[in-house]
């Protein structure tokens, strides 16, 4: 991944960004947990970088609370964004 003056870091994910910094997630062997990693002084996203790890955040844990619900045998029956931000969830199961 490419960084300031070309420098480079080992990512196992990166986005490479036209004009700007590239951005990825590399595994972090102490903690067990993938960070993020990029040159904060070249984001030029347009949202701060805050809120694009508070919203990937959420969309990681949407798609990890969707795969336990069906391995668990629930259906969603109803998915809504809110005004303020949350997702809410109606998940049903019927049994037999």
């Amino acid at each position: 991944m490419r960084g300031y003056k070309g420098q480079t870091v080992e990512a196992e994910l990166t986005v490479a960004v036209d004009g700007g910094a590239d951005f990825g997630f590399r595994w972090n062997e102490s903690n067990h947990s993938y960070e993020f990693v990029t040159d904060l002084d070249l984001w030029r996203q347009p949202v701060p970088v805050e809120r694009f790890l508070s919203r990937l955040t959420q969309r990681y844990a949407l798609r990890s609370v969707l795969e336990a619900t069906r391995h668990e045998g629930f259906d969603v029956t109803e998915q809504r964004d809110c005004q303020d931000g949350s997702i809410e969830l109606v998940v049903t199961r019927w049994d037999s």
